[in-house]
């Protein structure tokens, strides 16, 4: 998540390691000085003693501990990896103290303990000065430095910051005393700076510089060596602010020594200078500052994410342009406002418990990682928004930098594809649902609940309109609210409903609150209903049609992508109609006769048949009948073809109102009829045959309005008195009828 975040640590690791070769190079320096100091010792070199010949010597314990020193100093990066590398780093500090604590307690005490001569005898300093002997400024340079590099190997809290006040001690006494020599100074009244040689003063700056190099993350060097703008500055300004004042001075006091101007002038003179210097260095400082703020200014506006930084009472103290835009409000006056503000009403007080709690443990992270976000304009809209959060310190406090994203358009899309994905599992479940449903009241009823189940649709209807009647019944319904799945249609959903029967084409309605003055629409707005669908399900012609009504929450659900799945769905649902239509009517075909509408033949024996094996099962008996109609070649020659249908058909009809629930009436063939009686013994099947003569006594009247009375020979057989073969029976019953006539 975008946003802005300053590290805590002043140095990475790149700068490290810049400071661990300056160290090592220090280290370098300061051994090779001293080497030189040991040999001129060795072979009386005048000028490695002291440089030139009125100045002070630098003796050879001197020389001999800034060799431990520049040791250390080179070794610094590898002796702290070891135990070994601690162990020698705790003897050369054990040493320098020993030396340097020993050197000043001769100069305390009086005493001369041997050490001064202990190496090389100094033969060239007088006697009351004490021959072989360091100075004293220069022995307690060596005890602080040696306590410095005892304080890096213990783990106190406060080690580091003692090693850089030691430090700097170092380099304030010996820099007091190699500026005295640059000022022509050569002998200190002060017994810190008494004697001290100029090489010596040197070596010790650089072994002061080196150990505030050696932890430059933490301390009082943290500031300078910090990677920020102010370290970057301080660091570029530090040779100049160092040096000008020397510089200064110097020439200041050369101008009095010619005789230019007065001493006091001099000093004004010096004064002035360094008040310019400082002033330069001062704006050189505040440029950089100022053009790094404008830097992160500039950074912050071209930001594509709306950045605020706000303080620890919630009050704004920056905010970017993107900001301004993004919440509507003219350029500057987000700056001052509170940041609850910028929230709905309903979040701003769980979000002022959240900011108290967050300031408590501040760290980088997202806002509301489980809740919905809310975010306000100043034209009362709201957007959802994604906020992280960055905990800032500077020297004014602690601030919060809240980066926030409006996330509305990602939300939809994935509001959307979960959405797709919901009705492509609809599609699929369709399609497994069009192999396994066998009758159309089962697709409907499984149609209706994948929609809503699968699809995450609040409600589902298949509803039927006749076109005999001009009626709509809803013949499977499924919701989520059981009251929405147990209401009937109102007026509104009718015409819909009408409309896409009657184009055939699919009818939407996007936005059901825009009309809202509809009294037939209030009881779907008070269910929560946006938006509707009409999707046709039969072809055209059919006696009667079928719709798949579908109702959606939110306004304009019923998008381009969502509809093209939709039409898929409704197609699947008109084949799987069609084709279960297709079955029925083939299983009608081939179990039914079309002219009388009763089973057939093949239906007859299979019925027949279970009867027979049921009478087996039971000891029981199977009745049937045998009837032909008399005389029907000349009626059909007479009527024809579709006059004798017509008297087919009224005699099933007649034959059919004369037996039970359980018996069975089949058109055997021809003009010929079969009464199955199973479970019926030859009285129950007389009773029947005279009921059957009796009914047929009545004329029949066609649709031309022509009368004719019909009768038929009846024929009856009982199994398995009459035969165990279905063939048998029936041909037992075909010549009981021909006797009877």
């Amino acid at each position: 998540m975008p946003g802005i975040c300053y590290p805590r640590k002043v140095a990475d690791t790149g700068s490290l390691g810049i400071y661990s070769t300056i160290i090592s190079r220090i280290g370098l320096v300061v051994i090779l000085i001293s080497v030189l100091v040991v040999l001129a010792w060795i072979f009386d070199v005048q000028m490695g003693k002291r440089v030139l010949p009125a100045l002070e010597t630098m003796k050879i314990n001197t020389a001999l501990c800034f060799l431990a020193c520049g040791f250390l100093f080179w070794r610094h990066p590898h002796l702290e990896r070891s135990p070994a590398g601690v162990a020698t780093t705790v003897s050369l500090a054990l040493f320098l103290l020993v030396v340097s604590g020993l050197t000043l307690l001769e100069y305390g005490a009086g005493w001369r303990l041997g050490i001064d001569n202990f190496v090389i005898p100094d033969t060239e300093t007088l006697p009351e000065n004490s021959p072989g002997r360091m100075s004293a400024g220069t022995a307690i340079c060596f005890s602080l430095l040696s306590i410095a590099w005892l304080a890096k190997v213990t783990s106190l809290r406060h080690a580091t910051t003692v090693l850089q006040l030691l430090a700097l001690a170092v380099i304030v006494i010996s820099g007091a005393a190699l500026i005295g020599y640059i000022f022509g100074v050569r002998q200190f009244r002060l017994p810190v700076f008494s004697t001290m040689a100029v090489h010596t003063a040197a070596l010790f700056v650089l072994c002061g510089t080196g150990m505030l190099l050696v932890r430059p993350g933490a301390g009082v060097v943290r500031t300078v060596a910090s990677s920020f703008v102010g370290g970057r500055s301080m660091r570029r300004l530090l040779p100049v602010i160092i040096v000008t004042p020397v510089l200064m001075g110097w020439l200041s006091m050369q101008g009095v020594v010619a005789g230019y101007y007065a001493e006091a002038f001099g000093f004004a003179l010096s004064s002035l200078s360094s008040i310019l210097v400082l002033v330069f260095v001062g704006w050189l400082g505040a440029s950089a500052l100022n053009r790094e703020e404008e830097r992160f200014l500039s950074t912050m506006d071209s930001s594509p994410v709306a950045t605020l930084m706000v303080d620890a009472n919630g009050t704004i103290q920056m905010a970017n342009q993107f900001a301004h835009s993004m919440f509507l409000c003219p350029e500057g006056q987000l700056v001052g406002s509170q940041i609850e503000h910028l929230m709905p009403a309903r979040f701003r007080e769980s979000y002022m418990d959240f900011r108290r709690e967050y300031l408590s443990g501040p760290e980088q992270r997202l806002m509301g990682d489980s809740e919905d976000l809310f975010a306000l304009r100043r034209d009362g809209t709201e957007f959802r928004a994604e906020i992280a959060l960055n905990p800032v310190q500077t020297a004014e406090g602690h601030y919060v930098v809240a980066a926030i994203l409006d996330i509305t358009e990602r939300v939809e899309a994935e509001l959307k594809i979960r959405r797709l994905n919901r009705i492509h599992k609809v599609l699929s479940g369709i399609n497994t649902l069009i192999v396994r449903a066998q009758t159309l009241d089962a697709l409907y009823e499984e149609v209706t609940w994948i929609t809503v189940e699968e699809g995450g649709l609040p409600a589902a209807l298949v509803v039927e309109h006749d076109r005999s009647s001009g009626l709509l019944r809803i013949l499977h319904a499924h919701a989520n609210d059981k009251q929405f799945q147990m209401r009937q249609l109102s007026g509104y959903e009718i015409d819909a409903v009408h409309e896409c029967l009657q184009t055939h084409n699919v009818v939407t309605r996007d936005n059901l609150a825009e009309e809202h003055d509809n009294p037939d629409l209030t009881d779907l707005i008070d269910h929560g209903i946006q938006a509707m669908a009409s999707f046709p399900l039969t072809a055209r012609g059919k006696t009667t049609d079928a719709a798949l009504v579908l109702y959606q929450r939110e306004p304009f659900s019923f998008d381009h992508v969502e509809m093209k799945l939709l039409y898929e769905i409704a197609d699947d649902i008109s084949f799987a109609i069609a084709n279960l239509e297709n079955n029925q009517q083939l299983e009608y075909l081939t179990h039914f006769d079309k002219v009388t509408d009763l089973p057939n033949r093949l239906l007859l024996a299979d019925r027949l048949q279970q009867a027979m094996f049921q009478a087996d099962r039971q000891q029981g008996l199977v009745s049937i009948l045998y009837a032909d109609i008399d005389r029907f070649k000349q009626i059909n020659g007479r009527l024809g073809h579709a006059g004798g249908d017509a008297v087919l058909w009224h005699v099933a009809q007649r034959i059919n109102s004369c037996i039970g629930k359980a018996d069975t009436v089949s058109r055997w063939g021809g003009d010929e009829f079969i009464v199955l009686l199973p479970g019926q013994g030859m009285a129950y099947a007389a009773e029947v045959a005279d009921r059957i003569v009796s009914a047929l006594q009545s004329a029949i009247v066609l649709e031309d309005g022509q009368e004719l009375v019909v009768s038929c020979g009846i024929g009856i057989a009982e199994y398995p008195r009459d035969g165990q073969e279905l063939d048998h029976i029936i041909n037992t019953a075909r010549k009981a009828s021909r006797k009877i006539c």
